[in-house]
């Protein structure tokens, strides 16, 4: 800007002086610094990648007025979990029971949304109950689940059905196929099962007793017997080994330093078991 003069010689050979009155408006440049999530709109555009943008003006004294955009686009993620479970999933502070699809929003490390998807199919562990049926226990009425079952009792067994050996309170748990767990099974069993044993005969008196208990047999051929008295525990007070090749047992057990209650009588050989009732007075 500034008073400039030049001087001409007119047509007359005169001097004729011109004055240049000039003012100088300059250009402007700018620029500006964006980041953004997945898009930004700048001017009626609309910008999806990383880059340098110009947008030229008019500014209010007639010149050019260049605007540059530096634009960083940093990108919303997406994923998605496939979670199989047994009843239950919990996820992210919430417990899911049913399956389905649900979905968690997220904020990452450059501030743009990151959902994650948790596709889940819950499996309902077996539903058991304990059956028994002729001095057995069966694990039972399975259902809510997929076969095959497995079978873990208190006994160490690992079979659907068993034969308690005494009266206890028997558990199991059973798994199925996909590996999920039945809430436990609980039963109270009372041994009053008896086999028979051949060539036996079992006398066993007075019955209820309130002390002396006469037991009695004969058997024939059997190298060798356990006679033991049993509560109703499943506790064994007292227990012998006959051994010999034919016995004619006959004794007298004392019971009045035990507690009143039933008693059970167990004569077991090999590959049998009688089993008597007793009620001490």
């Amino acid at each position: 800007t500034g008073m400039y003069t030049n001087l001409y010689t007119n047509l007359s050979g005169c001097d004729s002086i011109v004055t240049l009155d000039l003012t100088i408006n300059n250009s402007y440049s700018s620029s500006v610094t964006v980041t953004a999530c997945d898009s930004f709109d700048w001017d009626g555009m609309t910008y999806d990648s990383t880059g340098m943008y110009n947008n030229v003006y008019i500014g209010l004294n007639g010149c050019d007025s260049t605007v540059t955009l530096d634009l960083t686009v940093n990108y919303s993620s997406s994923s998605t979990v496939s979670v199989t479970a047994c009843d239950s999933f919990a996820w992210d502070g919430m417990t899911y029971d049913s399956t389905g699809v649900y979905t968690n929003v997220y904020i990452d490390l450059n501030g743009c949304d990151s959902t994650v998807t948790l596709d889940l199919t819950i499996n309902n562990g077996p539903i058991v109950e304990i059956l028994e049926q002729n001095g057995n226990l069966t694990a039972n009425n399975i259902v809510g689940s997929l076969s095959p079952y497995s079978y873990e009792w208190s006994t160490g067994e690992t079979s659907q059905t068993i034969t308690p050996a005494a009266s206890d309170t028997y558990w199991c748990i059973v798994s199925d196929s996909l590996g999920c767990l039945s809430d436990t099974a609980f039963y109270t069993f009372v041994y009053t099962s008896t086999i028979d044993i051949t060539n036996s005969n079992v006398l066993i008196y007075p019955n209820p007793t309130q002390g002396i208990l006469n037991i009695e047999f004969d058997l024939i051929g059997s190298k060798e017997v356990t006679l033991s008295l049993v509560n109703i525990l499943g506790d064994v007070v007292y227990s012998e080994t006959i051994d010999n090749e034919t016995i004619k047992y006959s004794n007298k057990l004392d019971l009045s330093n035990y507690s009143n209650g039933i008693y059970f009588v167990k004569l077991k050989k090999k590959d049998s078991i009688i089993t008597k009732k007793v009620i001490l007075q």
